[in-house]
């Protein structure tokens, strides 16, 4: 362990490893169970009742977990969903940087309830309904609301994070979440030392609330989920006619970070899902994030989300992925001819394996 204020320069080290997430990131989901990686979905353990989240953390299943990425291998934790992009993925070997012995995560994801988002309310229905390719749209499950005690639960690791990230399948914005968090968890006394992380949907992201952001947010990474490159595709997706507000709220966003440290200390990226509905507006999708400016660009194909969101043939598949493969390939020779930094979290051009119940993951 560490001492309680760590040197970051002389209590990090190298982890060889082909992904960083099992050394460094812990989510909080919204149930109070801990991961760490949003593609687990055997968890680590639940922190309701007296568990720590360092106990989780620190646990022998974490240590398996790290043991085998440490040697190349994805653990059946890592494969109990079907979406790790390392299933299909190359995994280059590499350092990462993490606390000695893995002492302390550095980065920190806390759900926000499943029920928190602007689009489809508390409570979609038909009037008023959830994002087509969000399980909300599917699958509404009555659950406590946890929220205060994930942020107790956090405090204690706030000393020695790098990033801290608010989501979940939600809107951070709404009802001022966000800033709800940074009270909690104190975030004024640690927001020299941590990048806040999260998506949005951008509605709510107006000027009033770029300037309070920024006023209390010394470094952030947002992604913004467009979705669409026109007005049309947005509201098949996104059940809102709101494309242009989302548009003009993110230019504005670009212009108000020039008076708070520039791209230095606020990172802004497009993250798109694409589907059958949106496949054909890729090359649209590069040009719409040259135009307005953000600092890179990441696309992926939209997931079932374990067998939840059922979109069938929408989604990629045996039978159309040529199509993807076709339409990705271009919308990269596009980004490249712009200069825009395209990323593909996950690949178009292979079919994930079908998602199936995860057995139970026995300790060594």
């Amino acid at each position: 362990m560490l001492k309680l204020k760590p040197d970051r320069t002389r209590d990090t080290v190298g982890q060889i490893s082909f992904c960083s997430l099992p050394f460094t990131k812990l989510i909080l989901n919204s149930y109070g169970d801990v991961s760490m990686c949003c593609h687990q979905l055997t968890q680590l353990g639940s922190i309701k009742g007296d568990t720590t989240v360092l106990e989780l953390w620190n646990s022998s299943l974490a240590k398996e977990i790290r043991g085998e990425t440490s040697k190349g291998n994805l653990h059946p934790v890592c494969t109990s969903s079907n979406s790790c992009p390392y299933i299909l993925k190359d995994k280059p070997m590499g350092p990462h940087p993490m606390y000695r012995n893995a002492a302390y995560p550095t980065y920190l994801e806390i759900c926000l309830p499943d029920k928190h988002c602007n689009i489809g309310g508390e409570n979609p229905s038909e009037d008023n309904p959830a994002c087509i390719m969000c399980k909300r749209n599917f699958e509404i499950l009555d659950q406590e609301d946890v929220t205060d005690m994930l942020y107790e639960k956090a405090k204690p690791l706030m000393p020695y994070l790098t990033e801290l990230c608010l989501l979940g399948v939600a809107e951070p914005f709404w009802k001022d979440a966000v800033f709800n968090m940074y009270e909690k968890v104190e975030f004024h006394r640690y927001k020299h030392h941590i990048r806040f992380t999260t998506n949005t949907n951008g509605t709510c992201l107006n000027e009033r609330m770029a300037h309070r952001f920024f006023n209390e947010t010394t470094y952030s990474s947002l992604s913004w989920s467009l979705d669409a490159a026109t007005r049309e595709t947005h509201i098949k997706l996104r059940r809102l006619d709101a494309l242009d507000l989302v548009v003009e709220n993110l230019r504005k966003w670009i212009e108000l970070r020039e008076d708070y440290g520039g791209k230095d200390n606020h990172k802004i990226s497009i993250y798109n899902n694409i589907n059958i509905i949106n496949l054909h507006e890729m090359t649209q999708m590069v040009e719409m994030a040259v135009d307005i400016g953000v600092d890179y660009m990441i696309m992926l194909p939209t997931y079932e989300q374990n067998g939840i969101v059922k979109l069938g043939e929408m989604l990629l598949c045996e039978k159309n992925v040529g199509l993807f493969k076709e339409i990705s390939e271009k919308a990269m020779e596009r980004a490249g001819e712009l200069g825009l930094d395209l990323r593909y979290q996950n690949r178009f051009d292979k079919v994930p394996p079908p998602f199936k119940e995860p057995k139970l993951v026995q300790l060594s």
